[in-house]
């Protein structure tokens, strides 16, 4: 009986420490560098893995300079978010529907 009664105290302490946090970035800002990491990590999978890690961290230096942020707190918004599939589910669309958007205008100025 005890360990049921610790185990939902910890339950109900993990979730309100979840309901309560506040994201770092805007959702659209969080979707915005969502578009460039999955840029980067389809350019990293063609990379000797001699470099890869060199280049990984050049381009997170890369990612913060331009959308002007710190990369280890965006990387918790997105765990935190991830962990709620109500909200992020819809950000990780977008970004995905962007890069699908990128791909079919390049393309289509590719034929050109």
């Amino acid at each position: 009986m005890k360990k049921i009664i610790v185990l939902l105290f910890i339950f109900c302490a993990c979730s309100s420490k979840q309901d309560k946090y506040v994201l770092n970035y805007s959702e659209e800002k969080i979707k915005d560098v969502l578009i460039d990491v999955y840029v980067i990590s389809e350019i990293l999978d063609d990379v000797d893995i001699d470099v890869k890690d060199s280049l990984r961290s050049k381009y997170i230096g890369e990612i913060e300079a331009i959308h002007n942020i710190d990369f280890l707190a965006f990387e918790r918004d997105l765990e935190w978010l991830q962990l709620n599939p109500a909200i992020y589910n819809p950000i990780h669309s977008a970004a995905k529907d962007s890069i699908s958007s990128y791909e079919k205008q390049y393309k289509a100025k590719k034929r050109k």
